[in-house]
Protein backbone atom coordinates (compact mmCIF):
# COMPACT_ATOMS: atom_id res chain seq x y z
CA UNK A 1 0.00 0.00 0.00
CA UNK A 2 1.18 3.50 -0.78
CA UNK A 3 -0.05 6.14 1.63
CA UNK A 4 -0.58 9.39 -0.17
CA UNK A 5 -0.43 11.44 3.02
CA UNK A 6 2.66 9.86 4.57
CA UNK A 7 4.85 12.88 5.19
CA UNK A 8 8.46 12.81 4.10
CA UNK A 9 10.79 15.78 3.98
CA UNK A 10 13.66 15.85 1.56
CA UNK A 11 15.94 14.69 4.33
CA UNK A 12 13.83 11.56 4.69
CA UNK A 13 12.37 12.48 8.09
CA UNK A 14 9.00 10.83 8.72
CA UNK A 15 6.31 12.96 10.33
CA UNK A 16 2.89 11.40 10.11
CA UNK A 17 0.59 9.16 8.11
CA UNK A 18 -3.06 8.88 7.29
CA UNK A 19 -4.21 5.30 6.76
CA UNK A 20 -7.50 6.49 5.33
CA UNK A 21 -5.98 7.39 1.95
CA UNK A 22 -4.23 4.36 0.49
CA UNK A 23 -4.19 2.36 -2.72
CA UNK A 24 -2.78 -0.87 -4.09
CA UNK A 25 -0.68 -0.79 -7.24
CA UNK A 26 -0.09 -3.79 -9.47
CA UNK A 27 -0.29 -6.56 -6.90
CA UNK A 28 2.44 -5.05 -4.77
CA UNK A 29 2.97 -6.82 -1.48
CA UNK A 30 1.33 -4.98 1.42
CA UNK A 31 3.83 -3.03 3.46
CA UNK A 32 3.58 -0.69 6.39
CA UNK A 33 4.13 2.99 5.85
CA UNK A 34 7.43 2.88 7.74
CA UNK A 35 8.67 0.01 5.53
CA UNK A 36 7.76 1.92 2.41
CA UNK A 37 9.43 5.07 3.62
CA UNK A 38 12.61 3.41 4.82
CA UNK A 39 12.97 1.57 1.51
CA UNK A 40 12.79 4.85 -0.43
CA UNK A 41 14.77 7.24 1.68
CA UNK A 42 17.49 7.45 -0.96
CA UNK A 43 14.97 8.99 -3.36
CA UNK A 44 13.07 11.95 -1.97
CA UNK A 45 9.29 11.59 -2.11
CA UNK A 46 6.90 14.45 -2.60
CA UNK A 47 4.41 15.15 0.16
CA UNK A 48 0.72 15.97 -0.10
CA UNK A 49 0.45 17.05 3.51
CA UNK A 50 -3.03 18.57 3.39
CA UNK A 51 -5.78 16.93 1.37
CA UNK A 52 -9.56 16.68 1.35
CA UNK A 53 -11.78 14.22 -0.43
CA UNK A 54 -14.18 15.80 -2.88
CA UNK A 55 -16.53 12.81 -2.85
CA UNK A 56 -16.36 9.38 -1.25
CA UNK A 57 -16.08 7.68 -4.63
CA UNK A 58 -13.75 10.06 -6.49
CA UNK A 59 -11.94 13.36 -6.35
CA UNK A 60 -9.23 14.85 -4.12
CA UNK A 61 -8.37 18.45 -3.25
CA UNK A 62 -4.69 19.11 -2.54
CA UNK A 63 -3.71 22.23 -0.64
CA UNK A 64 -0.45 24.01 0.01
CA UNK A 65 1.44 22.98 -3.14
CA UNK A 66 3.18 25.84 -4.92
CA UNK A 67 3.01 24.44 -8.44
CA UNK A 68 5.29 27.01 -10.13
CA UNK A 69 7.93 26.43 -7.47
CA UNK A 70 7.66 22.65 -7.74
CA UNK A 71 7.77 22.65 -11.54
CA UNK A 72 10.91 24.82 -11.50
CA UNK A 73 12.89 22.04 -9.79
CA UNK A 74 13.61 18.89 -11.81
CA UNK A 75 14.00 16.78 -8.66
CA UNK A 76 10.83 18.04 -7.01
CA UNK A 77 8.86 17.85 -10.27
CA UNK A 78 9.82 14.21 -10.77
CA UNK A 79 8.77 13.11 -7.28
CA UNK A 80 5.67 15.33 -7.47
CA UNK A 81 4.70 13.67 -10.75
CA UNK A 82 4.94 10.21 -9.19
CA UNK A 83 2.76 11.28 -6.26
CA UNK A 84 0.25 12.94 -8.58
CA UNK A 85 -0.09 9.80 -10.71
CA UNK A 86 -0.74 7.72 -7.61
CA UNK A 87 -3.40 10.19 -6.46
CA UNK A 88 -5.06 10.11 -9.87
CA UNK A 89 -5.01 6.30 -9.89
CA UNK A 90 -6.91 6.31 -6.62
CA UNK A 91 -9.21 9.33 -7.00
CA UNK A 92 -9.46 10.01 -10.74
CA UNK A 93 -9.67 13.78 -10.25
CA UNK A 94 -7.30 16.17 -8.46
CA UNK A 95 -8.02 19.83 -7.74
CA UNK A 96 -5.32 22.29 -6.73
CA UNK A 97 -7.23 25.35 -5.43
CA UNK A 98 -5.94 28.77 -6.38
CA UNK A 99 -3.76 29.22 -3.32
CA UNK A 100 -0.38 28.62 -4.91
CA UNK A 101 2.14 30.61 -6.89
CA UNK A 102 3.65 34.00 -6.43
CA UNK A 103 2.63 35.63 -9.69
CA UNK A 104 -0.58 37.65 -9.65
CA UNK A 105 -2.34 38.62 -12.83
CA UNK A 106 -4.07 41.95 -13.44
CA UNK A 107 -7.37 40.54 -12.15
CA UNK A 108 -5.88 39.77 -8.75
CA UNK A 109 -5.90 35.99 -9.07
CA UNK A 110 -2.96 33.69 -8.58
CA UNK A 111 -1.92 32.09 -11.86
CA UNK A 112 0.42 29.56 -13.35
CA UNK A 113 1.52 30.21 -16.90
CA UNK A 114 0.42 28.24 -19.95
CA UNK A 115 3.96 26.85 -20.25
CA UNK A 116 3.83 25.69 -16.64
CA UNK A 117 0.53 23.94 -17.36
CA UNK A 118 2.26 22.08 -20.20
CA UNK A 119 5.12 21.19 -17.84
CA UNK A 120 2.62 19.84 -15.33
CA UNK A 121 0.93 17.67 -17.95
CA UNK A 122 4.33 16.43 -19.16
CA UNK A 123 4.80 14.69 -15.79
CA UNK A 124 1.87 12.39 -16.65
CA UNK A 125 1.54 9.46 -19.04
CA UNK A 126 1.16 10.51 -22.65
CA UNK A 127 3.01 10.20 -25.94
CA UNK A 128 5.61 12.93 -25.68
CA UNK A 129 6.64 12.27 -29.29
CA UNK A 130 3.27 13.12 -30.82
CA UNK A 131 3.67 15.77 -33.49
CA UNK A 132 1.63 18.97 -33.09
CA UNK A 133 -0.31 18.09 -36.26
CA UNK A 134 -1.87 15.22 -34.29
CA UNK A 135 -3.56 17.67 -31.92
CA UNK A 136 -7.26 18.39 -32.28
CA UNK A 137 -7.61 20.98 -35.07
CA UNK A 138 -11.07 22.22 -34.10
CA UNK A 139 -9.66 24.22 -31.23
CA UNK A 140 -8.15 27.64 -30.67
CA UNK A 141 -4.50 26.91 -29.77
CA UNK A 142 -1.47 28.92 -28.66
CA UNK A 143 0.51 28.33 -31.85
CA UNK A 144 1.97 31.83 -31.91
CA UNK A 145 3.31 31.41 -28.39
CA UNK A 146 5.00 28.14 -29.36
CA UNK A 147 2.84 25.97 -27.11
CA UNK A 148 0.23 24.27 -29.31
CA UNK A 149 -0.39 21.76 -26.51
CA UNK A 150 -2.59 24.44 -24.91
CA UNK A 151 -6.04 25.03 -26.33
CA UNK A 152 -8.49 27.63 -25.09
CA UNK A 153 -12.00 26.84 -23.93
CA UNK A 154 -13.35 30.34 -24.36
CA UNK A 155 -16.89 31.66 -24.25
CA UNK A 156 -18.03 34.71 -26.22
CA UNK A 157 -17.37 37.10 -23.36
CA UNK A 158 -13.69 36.10 -23.39
CA UNK A 159 -13.26 37.22 -27.02
CA UNK A 160 -11.07 40.20 -26.10
CA UNK A 161 -8.44 37.72 -24.95
CA UNK A 162 -8.81 35.15 -27.72
CA UNK A 163 -8.96 37.69 -30.58
CA UNK A 164 -5.23 38.27 -30.36
CA UNK A 165 -4.37 34.59 -30.81
CA UNK A 166 -4.17 32.73 -34.09
CA UNK A 167 -3.09 29.25 -35.08
CA UNK A 168 -1.78 28.10 -38.46
CA UNK A 169 -4.39 29.68 -40.69
CA UNK A 170 -7.34 29.11 -38.35
CA UNK A 171 -7.90 32.21 -36.23
CA UNK A 172 -9.38 32.13 -32.79
CA UNK A 173 -12.51 33.90 -33.93
CA UNK A 174 -13.84 36.70 -31.77
CA UNK A 175 -17.48 35.62 -31.83
CA UNK A 176 -17.01 31.88 -31.49
CA UNK A 177 -17.31 29.68 -28.45
CA UNK A 178 -14.38 27.27 -28.17
CA UNK A 179 -15.50 24.48 -25.91
CA UNK A 180 -18.87 22.85 -25.52
CA UNK A 181 -21.98 24.94 -25.03
CA UNK A 182 -23.96 21.74 -24.60
CA UNK A 183 -24.31 19.37 -21.69
CA UNK A 184 -22.83 16.06 -22.90
CA UNK A 185 -20.81 13.55 -20.88
CA UNK A 186 -17.46 12.50 -22.31
CA UNK A 187 -13.87 11.51 -21.77
CA UNK A 188 -11.64 13.96 -23.63
CA UNK A 189 -10.88 12.92 -27.20
CA UNK A 190 -12.58 9.54 -26.78
CA UNK A 191 -14.08 10.07 -30.24
CA UNK A 192 -10.70 10.15 -31.97
CA UNK A 193 -8.95 7.03 -33.31
CA UNK A 194 -7.53 4.89 -30.53
CA UNK A 195 -3.90 5.93 -30.96
CA UNK A 196 -4.95 9.54 -30.32
CA UNK A 197 -7.02 9.01 -27.19
CA UNK A 198 -5.97 11.16 -24.22
CA UNK A 199 -4.81 9.78 -20.84
CA UNK A 200 -5.06 12.89 -18.70
CA UNK A 201 -6.46 16.40 -19.09
CA UNK A 202 -5.07 19.39 -17.20
CA UNK A 203 -7.26 22.50 -16.86
CA UNK A 204 -6.35 25.98 -15.66
CA UNK A 205 -8.89 28.73 -14.98
CA UNK A 206 -7.23 31.72 -16.65
CA UNK A 207 -10.25 34.01 -16.77
CA UNK A 208 -13.43 33.33 -14.79
CA UNK A 209 -15.87 34.95 -12.44
CA UNK A 210 -15.25 33.17 -9.14
CA UNK A 211 -17.91 30.64 -8.14
CA UNK A 212 -20.08 31.39 -11.17
CA UNK A 213 -22.83 28.78 -11.29
CA UNK A 214 -23.37 29.41 -15.02
CA UNK A 215 -19.89 28.22 -16.01
CA UNK A 216 -19.39 25.02 -14.03
CA UNK A 217 -17.74 21.79 -15.13
CA UNK A 218 -19.34 18.59 -13.88
CA UNK A 219 -17.52 15.34 -13.18
CA UNK A 220 -18.86 11.79 -12.73
CA UNK A 221 -17.33 8.41 -11.95
CA UNK A 222 -16.61 6.31 -15.05
CA UNK A 223 -15.60 3.36 -12.89
CA UNK A 224 -18.78 3.75 -10.86
CA UNK A 225 -20.82 3.41 -14.03
CA UNK A 226 -19.29 -0.04 -14.46
CA UNK A 227 -19.27 -1.14 -10.82
CA UNK A 228 -23.04 -0.80 -10.40
CA UNK A 229 -23.90 -3.13 -13.31
CA UNK A 230 -25.08 -6.67 -12.71
CA UNK A 231 -22.88 -9.47 -14.18
CA UNK A 232 -25.05 -10.08 -17.26
CA UNK A 233 -25.10 -6.41 -18.25
CA UNK A 234 -21.35 -6.23 -17.65
CA UNK A 235 -20.87 -9.14 -20.02
CA UNK A 236 -22.91 -7.32 -22.65
CA UNK A 237 -21.25 -3.95 -22.13
CA UNK A 238 -17.77 -5.48 -22.41
CA UNK A 239 -18.57 -6.56 -25.98
CA UNK A 240 -19.75 -3.15 -27.19
CA UNK A 241 -17.75 -0.89 -29.48
CA UNK A 242 -18.85 2.73 -29.81
CA UNK A 243 -18.79 4.18 -33.32
CA UNK A 244 -17.46 7.62 -34.27
CA UNK A 245 -16.79 9.58 -37.44
CA UNK A 246 -13.42 11.24 -37.91
CA UNK A 247 -11.53 13.36 -40.41
CA UNK A 248 -8.48 11.21 -41.33
CA UNK A 249 -6.35 14.27 -42.15
CA UNK A 250 -6.35 15.66 -38.64
CA UNK A 251 -8.26 12.80 -36.97
CA UNK A 252 -10.77 15.27 -35.58
CA UNK A 253 -14.48 14.72 -35.29
CA UNK A 254 -16.05 14.62 -38.74
CA UNK A 255 -17.61 17.88 -39.97
CA UNK A 256 -21.12 16.87 -41.02
CA UNK A 257 -22.96 18.24 -44.05
CA UNK A 258 -24.57 21.60 -43.43
CA UNK A 259 -28.10 20.29 -43.80
CA UNK A 260 -27.71 18.06 -40.75
CA UNK A 261 -24.94 19.74 -38.76
CA UNK A 262 -27.27 21.93 -36.76
CA UNK A 263 -29.20 18.97 -35.41
CA UNK A 264 -26.26 17.32 -33.68
CA UNK A 265 -26.61 19.23 -30.41
CA UNK A 266 -30.40 19.46 -30.46
CA UNK A 267 -30.70 15.68 -30.48
CA UNK A 268 -28.88 15.32 -27.17
CA UNK A 269 -30.93 14.52 -24.09
CA UNK A 270 -31.01 17.35 -21.57
CA UNK A 271 -28.96 15.40 -19.02
CA UNK A 272 -26.28 14.61 -21.62
CA UNK A 273 -26.21 10.82 -21.18
CA UNK A 274 -27.37 9.89 -24.70
CA UNK A 275 -29.02 11.13 -27.84
CA UNK A 276 -32.75 10.94 -28.36
CA UNK A 277 -33.87 7.40 -29.11
CA UNK A 278 -36.13 8.39 -31.99
CA UNK A 279 -36.57 7.78 -35.70
CA UNK A 280 -35.51 11.38 -36.36
CA UNK A 281 -32.23 10.94 -34.51
CA UNK A 282 -31.60 7.57 -36.13
CA UNK A 283 -32.21 9.12 -39.56
CA UNK A 284 -29.84 11.97 -38.74
CA UNK A 285 -27.07 9.54 -37.79
CA UNK A 286 -27.70 7.35 -40.85
CA UNK A 287 -27.27 10.40 -43.07
CA UNK A 288 -24.04 11.28 -41.29
CA UNK A 289 -22.67 7.78 -41.77
CA UNK A 290 -23.66 7.75 -45.44
CA UNK A 291 -22.02 11.13 -45.94
CA UNK A 292 -18.89 9.89 -44.21
CA UNK A 293 -18.65 6.77 -46.37
CA UNK A 294 -19.06 8.86 -49.52
CA UNK A 295 -16.46 11.42 -48.47
CA UNK A 296 -12.73 10.90 -48.78
CA UNK A 297 -12.08 12.99 -45.68
CA UNK A 298 -14.03 10.85 -43.24
CA UNK A 299 -13.35 7.58 -41.44
CA UNK A 300 -15.87 5.47 -39.54
CA UNK A 301 -14.06 3.93 -36.59
CA UNK A 302 -14.90 2.34 -33.26
CA UNK A 303 -13.54 2.13 -29.72
CA UNK A 304 -14.48 -0.11 -26.76
CA UNK A 305 -17.24 1.23 -24.50
CA UNK A 306 -15.59 -0.29 -21.43
CA UNK A 307 -11.81 -0.28 -21.06
CA UNK A 308 -9.40 -1.34 -18.29
CA UNK A 309 -7.59 1.49 -16.55
CA UNK A 310 -4.01 1.49 -17.88
CA UNK A 311 -2.42 1.40 -14.42
CA UNK A 312 -4.92 -0.10 -11.99
CA UNK A 313 -6.83 -2.34 -14.40
CA UNK A 314 -10.23 -1.19 -13.08
CA UNK A 315 -12.89 -1.24 -15.82
CA UNK A 316 -14.31 2.15 -16.74
CA UNK A 317 -16.82 3.53 -19.23
CA UNK A 318 -14.96 5.50 -21.91
CA UNK A 319 -16.91 7.44 -24.56
CA UNK A 320 -18.05 10.79 -25.95
CA UNK A 321 -21.85 10.97 -25.88
CA UNK A 322 -22.06 13.95 -28.22
CA UNK A 323 -19.82 12.51 -30.93
CA UNK A 324 -20.98 8.88 -30.84
CA UNK A 325 -23.16 7.60 -33.67
CA UNK A 326 -24.25 4.37 -32.01
CA UNK A 327 -22.72 0.97 -31.37
CA UNK A 328 -21.04 -1.37 -33.83
CA UNK A 329 -23.11 -4.46 -34.50
CA UNK A 330 -24.91 -5.48 -31.33
CA UNK A 331 -27.61 -2.81 -31.07
CA UNK A 332 -29.32 -0.44 -33.49
CA UNK A 333 -29.05 3.29 -32.85
CA UNK A 334 -32.20 3.72 -30.75
CA UNK A 335 -31.43 0.67 -28.60
CA UNK A 336 -27.86 1.93 -28.16
CA UNK A 337 -29.13 5.25 -26.81
CA UNK A 338 -31.49 3.49 -24.39
CA UNK A 339 -28.56 1.36 -23.20
CA UNK A 340 -26.52 4.52 -22.55
CA UNK A 341 -29.36 6.02 -20.53
CA UNK A 342 -29.50 2.93 -18.30
CA UNK A 343 -25.71 2.90 -18.03
CA UNK A 344 -24.96 6.55 -17.29
CA UNK A 345 -28.00 8.12 -15.67
CA UNK A 346 -27.47 6.54 -12.20
CA UNK A 347 -23.92 7.95 -11.96
CA UNK A 348 -24.69 11.34 -13.53
CA UNK A 349 -27.78 12.41 -11.61
CA UNK A 350 -27.31 15.48 -9.47
CA UNK A 351 -26.50 13.62 -6.27
CA UNK A 352 -23.79 11.50 -7.86
CA UNK A 353 -21.69 14.18 -9.57
CA UNK A 354 -19.19 16.81 -8.55
CA UNK A 355 -20.05 20.39 -9.56
CA UNK A 356 -16.81 22.32 -9.99
CA UNK A 357 -17.29 26.07 -9.76
CA UNK A 358 -14.12 27.61 -11.10
CA UNK A 359 -12.08 30.19 -9.24
CA UNK A 360 -9.34 32.20 -10.90
CA UNK A 361 -6.11 30.17 -10.97
CA UNK A 362 -7.69 26.77 -10.23
CA UNK A 363 -5.83 23.77 -11.66
CA UNK A 364 -7.75 20.53 -12.15
CA UNK A 365 -6.30 17.28 -13.51
CA UNK A 366 -8.66 14.52 -14.68
CA UNK A 367 -7.89 10.89 -15.51
CA UNK A 368 -9.95 10.14 -18.63
CA UNK A 369 -10.06 6.44 -17.72
CA UNK A 370 -11.53 7.11 -14.29
CA UNK A 371 -13.94 10.04 -14.65
CA UNK A 372 -16.25 11.55 -17.24
CA UNK A 373 -16.97 15.28 -17.44
CA UNK A 374 -19.04 17.90 -19.20
CA UNK A 375 -19.32 21.63 -19.45
CA UNK A 376 -22.44 22.80 -17.63
CA UNK A 377 -23.39 26.10 -19.28
CA UNK A 378 -26.18 27.98 -17.53
CA UNK A 379 -28.47 30.56 -19.10
CA UNK A 380 -25.90 33.29 -18.45
CA UNK A 381 -22.92 31.25 -19.70
CA UNK A 382 -21.77 33.94 -22.15
CA UNK A 383 -22.47 36.95 -19.92
CA UNK A 384 -19.09 36.92 -18.15
CA UNK A 385 -15.63 35.93 -19.42
CA UNK A 386 -14.80 32.24 -19.07
CA UNK A 387 -11.44 31.12 -20.39
CA UNK A 388 -10.06 27.73 -19.42
CA UNK A 389 -6.63 26.68 -20.66
CA UNK A 390 -6.59 22.95 -21.38
CA UNK A 391 -3.80 20.49 -22.12
CA UNK A 392 -4.64 17.01 -23.33
CA UNK A 393 -1.78 15.65 -25.44
CA UNK A 394 -2.80 12.49 -27.33
CA UNK A 395 -1.36 9.04 -26.83
CA UNK A 396 0.12 7.22 -23.86
CA UNK A 397 -2.43 4.40 -23.93
CA UNK A 398 -4.48 2.65 -26.60
CA UNK A 399 -7.92 1.62 -25.27
CA UNK A 400 -8.48 -2.13 -25.22
CA UNK A 401 -11.40 -4.34 -24.30
CA UNK A 402 -11.86 -5.26 -20.67
CA UNK A 403 -11.21 -8.93 -20.00
CA UNK A 404 -13.87 -10.43 -17.73
CA UNK A 405 -12.31 -13.87 -17.61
Amino acid sequence: FIHLKAKVHYGGEEEEEDDDVALRLGGEEKKTTKELLSSKKKKAEFVFSKTKRIREDFGLQIFGVDLPEVLASEEKASSFGSALRRALDRFGLVHFPNNFGKKKDDRGGRQISAKELVALHALLDHDKGKAPNSYHKGMCRLWREGIPQVNLLANKAARAYSAALKDDGEPCLTNTVYGMETYAWHADEASRPNDLAVRYTAFHAAMVVNNNSHGETHFASAVGAWDRLDPEVKRRAAQIDVQYLANPKSKDAFLPPLDVAGKRDSLLLADGVAKVASEEAADFVARLVDACRAHRTCDLHSSPLVVPHPRTGRPAVHLDVKQQVGFAGLLNFTDAQRFLVDLLRPVTDDGAIYHHRWRIGDVVVADNYHVLHTAAPGDAFNDNPRLIERVCVPGGYTPTRVDLW
